[in-house]
């Protein structure tokens, strides 16, 4: 089954509508959330294999998907007018694509290139201690298990300055590129 336009709202609309003609529930795990809260009347959200939020569709809230999935999410980053206005004007779904959806969406995709490059910085560094290589393998070997801590001292703040740096730079394109913001 496919869930590309023009077909992407024909599934989901008709199992929304055959419960309410049919007076049973339908119980569906959809992973898009933007898809999720279009066609979704109710929201279970699970942490750590338990129930932590049952809510209405209008109650759902950015921070309460933040303390679901543990990062920060947008709720549906390009506003469907801009799309709707597209397609009124003849655009097709690949123009859509290039000259509406990705320019709407660069903020949101800088801040997690942002959040995913001090992730996996964090992460290689943790390897070290395994034999992974990098900061982490130098700020063991050399500085813990010789007693040198100055050179893990030294280690660790690279490391430090590097996810300052990394975080920094991402903040700052992404809001020069939000075009939402106020210059």
């Amino acid at each position: 089954m496919s869930f590309q336009p023009p077909a992407s709202t024909v599934f989901p609309r008709a199992v929304k509508s055959a419960p309410a003609q049919e007076k049973i529930a339908v119980l569906s795990s959809l992973h898009d959330l933007n898809q999720a809260l279009a066609f979704g009347d109710r929201f279970f959200f699970l942490k750590d294999g338990v129930i932590c939020y049952a809510v209405a569709r209008d109650a759902v809230t950015e921070d309460m998907l933040c303390d679901v999935f543990g990062a920060a999410l947008r709720l549906r980053e390009v506003d469907g007018n801009i799309i709707e206005a597209a397609q009124s004007m003849g655009a097709t779904p690949m123009q859509i694509i290039c000259k509406v959806m990705i320019p709407e969406s660069v903020p949101s995709l800088l801040q997690n290139v942002t959040i995913a490059l001090t992730t996996i910085l964090g992460y290689s560094a943790m390897s070290g201690i395994i034999g992974g290589g990098g900061l982490g393998k130098i700020a063991i070997d050399y500085g813990y298990y010789r007693y040198k801590y100055l050179v893990m001292l030294v280690a660790v703040i690279i490391l430090v300055l590097l996810v300052q740096v990394f975080q920094s730079l991402g903040t700052w394109l992404g809001k020069k590129c939000d075009k939402r913001l106020k210059r």
